[in-house]
């Protein structure tokens, strides 16, 4: 959903994204271009552009005024599952099956940092409300917290028995909330990393 609550933006298999208004329900314009599925969406924070990950590679960068394609980031080897923003617009942050996390500058397309370290891929990724992290989600049961700054990685979050599949940071910037395919849920403090609490009964 964009910033001012106007419209929402929808990813599809059919390897386009939407744009519709929310107050009734009409499409507004369709983003075309990807040559794969389209697998997550992202709109930035002043709300002038769209990001799309894709099953091609790829992330796409797209006016949100007119539905021009802006530019491209590519240099994953394998499918885009996650990308998000971060909250003062800069940088771009995708995540991969190439088991790899990447850092982008918005406004001319420049790789910034490569994030190494999972195993195996990167299903989501999520940027601290203060913009100084991210984190990152990976089927090897873990979640990273990097430094957006110069790329380096400051703690790791071990406890899942299974891939973790989704992460988010709490508004506040405190805590980092987990999804894993082990059907639980998990709250771990940023500052260090400690395990809070298991949100059990999936």
């Amino acid at each position: 959903v964009t910033p001012d609550g106007e419209y929402a933006v929808t990813a599809s298999w059919d390897k386009t994204a939407r744009v519709w208004r929310l107050a009734d329900g009409k499409l507004v314009r369709t983003l075309e271009g990807h040559s794969g599925g389209v697998l997550s969406v992202c709109v930035t924070p002043d709300g002038k552009h769209v990001v799309t990950g894709s099953g091609d590679n790829t992330a796409r960068v797209w006016r949100l005024d007119d539905g021009k394609h802006v530019r491209s980031l590519v240099w994953h080897l394998f499918p885009v599952l996650s990308v998000c923003v971060s909250p003062d617009g800069e940088h771009v942050i995708t995540g991969s099956r190439d088991t790899m996390a990447r850092v982008w500058r918005l406004h001319d397309g420049e790789l910034v940092h490569t994030l190494k370290g999972h195993r195996i891929t990167v299903e989501s990724v999520c940027v601290t409300p203060d913009g100084k992290y991210v984190v990152t989600a990976s089927w090897d049961k873990t979640a990273r917290v990097w430094r957006l700054a110069d790329g380096k990685l400051v703690r790791t979050l071990e406890g899942h028995s299974n891939s973790v599949t989704s992460v988010y940071v709490t508004p506040d910037g405190k805590h980092v909330v987990t999804g894993s395919e082990d059907r639980t849920a998990r709250v771990w403090r940023l500052d260090d990393g400690a395990h809070v609490r298991t949100l059990e009964g999936h």
